[in-house]
């Protein structure tokens, strides 16, 4: 698991390398240009054209200046331009702007005209910027997006929030991030995510000494983090990896329970059983053989009892995924958070029933053991009472506000995931792509996050690597079919594929 840093984490990081490791700021920024100058040496030759550099008045903006002075000593035309007022640099950014005037090269007061840029190099702000960019600034942000070349940020694109990821009113739009020590938790996030671009992280000289003993840091995962999956073993049977119970689906909404229930046994467990209406025994029974159907119709009597029983055994209850918002899903999950005993995964329609009702809401609060909440930016909203665009500005802290609210692992769906564990944890999760914006895809998640409880993860664990994963398993489909022809069944079939790397 790697890990990310806030604003102000970072912040203090830096601080602690200066003053107890006693490392110079001016080091910390001759290491940062450098690692800037080899990404770029590494893909743009000196002679395509000038490299036009965008430099604040702050450490940020030092960067950019020693950063030039690195390129016009290696042979590449230089055009460095100062933004803001140019006597109001920091005593670092002053230091390397007279090293560079030393070398020949001065920097100009405003953004260099009829040239073409074989790159365009932002260094405006840094990670510290917490305002909206507006004016002057705004309109050269702007005008840096329209020119033409290769576009690189150093340490963040100007204009996004380091712990947010969201825009600040306007923002740079970056081919490359060259961020250092470690990732910001707005590189990592949507919309941040999409304007940095490729990111790349750098050693600078900074690291895990300098952070702060006990502090919750955020992370992220990487393929080695599959080795948590739970392990098989040799003097097992089907009972060894649980009894996962999908309550899903209703009439005419068979593939949600199909794609829940298959994506558990393609994840390890030992037995699925699907709670469904009698309308979808066929297909259900006919496409997944391989799972019990306990099947109900409208007798409402009948019906929770069949469900109780049902409850009674199962090792984790996958529940919600197209399950309307009918008078039989209502009674369906009321039963369930009053009587289940097992850990619970709650998506969809189940979501949507709780937000909706203040009964559903008390009795998920206190549901007996753990439970996972899989929400998407909508039913998020709807949890938290807020509008989308909410959610949406702080997807990081509108998932600590649901695992908050209702004791639970949180993972919050967007084009980057976020999970919110109870323990206070935040993981970012980097797999996937838009090949997974399909209908279905959700329900697929639910099964994945079911199924490693079933074999013996802890809820808190299979929250994030069900979501790691899931986007593993679209990376994997989308190689073979491309990114616009990605079925929900076709992220089942490819998890083999990924736990196949284990």
């Amino acid at each position: 698991m790697k890990i990310a840093l806030n604003a102000n984490q970072m912040k203090r990081a830096d601080i602690t390398t200066q003053e107890k490791y006693k490392v110079p700021s001016c080091v910390l920024m001759e290491r940062a240009a450098y690692s800037v100058y080899e990404v770029i040496r590494g893909r743009l030759d000196a002679s395509l054209g000038p490299v036009v550099i965008a430099c604040g008045t702050g450490n940020n903006g030092g960067d950019g200046l020693a950063l030039a002075r690195m390129l016009h000593q290696a042979g590449y035309d230089v055009r460095p331009f100062i933004v803001g007022n140019i006597d109001n640099c920091s005593e670092e950014c002053a230091r390397q702007l007279e090293i560079l005037k030393a070398y020949g090269v001065d920097a100009a007061s405003d953004i260099p005209v009829d040239i073409t840029p074989a790159a365009v190099v932002d260094s405006i702000f840094g990670t510290g910027l917490s305002r909206d960019i507006t004016g002057s600034y705004a309109e050269k942000i702007e005008a840096l997006n329209g020119m033409p070349g290769l576009k690189v940020a150093i340490d963040i694109p100007s204009g996004i929030s380091s712990d947010t990821g969201a825009v600040l009113g306007v923002a740079f739009k970056a081919d490359i991030t060259v961020t250092f020590a470690y990732a910001k938790c707005g590189h990592l996030v949507c919309p941040g995510r999409i304007y940095a671009g490729e990111l790349i992280v750098s050693d600078i000289g900074i690291d895990g000494q300098s952070l702060e003993e006990g502090l919750l840091y955020a992370s992220y995962p990487d393929k080695s983090d599959l080795l948590a999956l739970p392990k098989r073993i040799a003097d097992s049977n089907k009972g060894t990896y649980g009894k996962v119970l999908c309550v899903t689906g209703s009439r005419n909404m068979a593939g949600a329970s199909l794609f829940a229930a298959r994506s558990a046994y393609m994840t390890g467990a030992g037995l699925v059983r699907i709670f469904a209406p009698e309308e979808n025994r066929v297909i259900l029974q006919s496409s997944l053989p391989e799972a019990v159907l306990i099947s109900y119709d409208t007798d409402s009597i009948r019906m929770k009892e069949k469900l109780e029983n049902a409850l009674d055994d199962a090792t984790v209850i996958a529940a919600g995924s197209g399950i309307s918002m009918g008078e039989d899903a209502y009674s369906n999950l009321n039963t369930l958070l009053s009587l289940g005993r097992a850990p619970l995964v709650l998506d969809a329609d189940g979501i949507n029933l709780v937000s909706a009702s203040e009964e559903l809401s008390h009795l998920l609060t206190w549901y007996p053991a753990k439970k996972v909440l899989t929400p998407h930016l909508k039913e998020a909203s709807r949890l938290l009472k807020c509008e989308v665009d909410d959610v949406k500005k702080d997807i990081i802290g509108s998932a600590k506000a649901i695992s908050e609210e209702f004791r639970c692992e949180c993972v919050l769906k967007d084009a980057a995931t976020v999970t919110a564990l109870s323990n206070g944890r935040v993981i970012i999760n980097t797999s996937g792509n838009n090949s997974m914006a399909k209908g279905g895809s959700g329900d697929v998640l639910t099964g994945i996050i079911a199924g490693l409880i079933s074999t013996g993860a802890e809820p808190s664990d299979a929250a994030w690597l069900g979501a790691y994963i899931h986007g593993l398993a679209g990376e994997e489909a989308s190689s073979v079919l491309g990114l616009y022809s990605v079925l929900a069944s076709d992220l089942i079939d490819a998890i083999s594929a990924v736990l196949s790397e284990v």
